[in-house]
């Protein structure tokens, strides 16, 4: 039983990346990130805090890719939020995660919330 529930939450996951990636692709970026918020969150809450981070931050890269600054951002602040709220203590993985993010974003683009991601990060 246990495995046919890893086996549906492996299926769901490839599933919603798919449909985020979709919607990115049909430039619907304000729906694939709210898509890429509930996840974050719904993983965040069942304490998949790694998989959640990664999650956020490989969302973020694609939409900064995609030239979609501020969301990109925006998921930063949703990823430092998630650290505090867990308590995440400082480490090498985050502070990674932290810098992937932003480094998708050049430096004239969505500053004032890439600068609030890293005053917050920095906190």
């Amino acid at each position: 039983r246990q495995s046919q529930s890893a086996t549906r939450e492996v299926h769901m996951a490839a599933s919603v990346r798919r449909a985020i990636e979709q919607k990115i692709a049909d430039a619907d970026y304000y729906d694939a990130q709210q898509m890429v918020k509930t996840v974050h969150r719904r993983l965040c809450s069942r304490g998949q805090h790694d998989a959640a981070a990664d999650f956020c931050v490989d969302s973020a890269c694609k939409l900064a890719a995609a030239k979609e600054y501020d969301l990109a951002a925006n998921l930063g602040a949703d990823l430092v939020d998630a650290f505090a709220s867990a308590k995440a203590a400082p480490s090498d993985e985050n502070l990674a995660r932290i810098e992937t993010l932003i480094a998708g974003i050049p430096s004239e683009a969505a500053v004032v919330p890439k600068y609030r991601v890293l005053n917050s990060a920095l906190k």
